[in-house]
């Protein structure tokens, strides 16, 4: 936090200067998922538990800053011209943002398979996807095509991967 108050508090940065690491703060909450899930293997209940939501509190807090920080590069390469060929090579810090977080959430979630008991937190149904499904299919003589149907395909097939 120290780091982003001096960066973004105290510092007048324009977005014409941005570069991919000023995100590398945010790599320490990146990479806590996958180490919380190579530390909760070895745990007892409940701080396996305890580890593993922490994880993922980490891990989603990187992924936001990570957003965030996406947002204000695609504007500096949208307003202006690609970094000077010096520091190019920083850009494969973006790639690394999406990586961290893939590699966080898979290791959570296979070790959540194991140790989360079946219901916990009172989670048993995906009530998202079934509410949309069955509002779709009421309306469905009503709709007419929009690029919104791809969310029929991407967001269905996506759930499809995570729940293998």
């Amino acid at each position: 936090m120290f780091q982003h108050h001096i960066i973004f508090g105290m510092e007048n940065m324009d977005v014409g200067d941005a570069v991919p690491t000023w995100i590398m703060s945010a790599y320490t909450f990146l990479v806590s998922g996958p180490l919380a899930a190579q530390i909760a293997q070895t745990q007892p209940s409940p701080y396996d538990m305890h580890i593993i939501i922490a994880g993922l509190s980490g891990q989603g807090l990187g992924w936001m800053l990570a957003l965030l920080m996406y947002s204000v590069r695609f504007s500096r390469l949208i307003r202006l011209d690609m970094p000077s060929p010096s520091v190019r090579p920083g850009m494969y810090v973006s790639l690394g943002l999406a990586a961290y977080t893939c590699a966080g959430l898979l290791a959570l979630g296979n070790q959540g398979k194991e140790k989360v008991p079946q219901g916990y937190m009172g989670i048993t149904s995906l009530d998202f996807s079934g509410l949309t499904t069955l509002s779709a299919l009421r309306k469905a003589r009503y709709m007419r095509f929009s690029l919104q149907w791809w969310a029929f395909v991407v967001s269905n097939a996506g759930l499809a991967i995570a729940t293998n």
